[in-house]
């Protein structure tokens, strides 16, 4: 595997979070999937302001019925 820029990681880990947060909000959520994502979150270091406009994002995806949108970004606070 070559090397991957700090950018690009970033990247790989907001794309991978958002899709399990879109695969979700479809399912019935209980405490075993909310354990997850919290989980999901500190690995992938995705603050609670991301994690709000990503879900933010996914509700809309499913309300109104429109595919994925490209993501936009979302800078991270430290």
């Amino acid at each position: 595997m070559g090397k991957v820029s700090k950018d690009e990681l970033r990247d790989r880990c907001e794309e991978a979070y958002l899709g399990v947060l879109r695969a979700l909000v479809v399912q019935q959520m209980d405490w075993g999937k909310e354990n997850l994502m919290t989980t999901l979150r500190r690995e992938l270091d995705i603050t609670n302001e991301q994690h709000g406009q990503f879900l933010s994002q996914a509700l809309d995806e499913v309300q109104t019925g429109k595919p994925p949108a490209k993501r936009q970004k979302v800078a991270a606070s430290s």
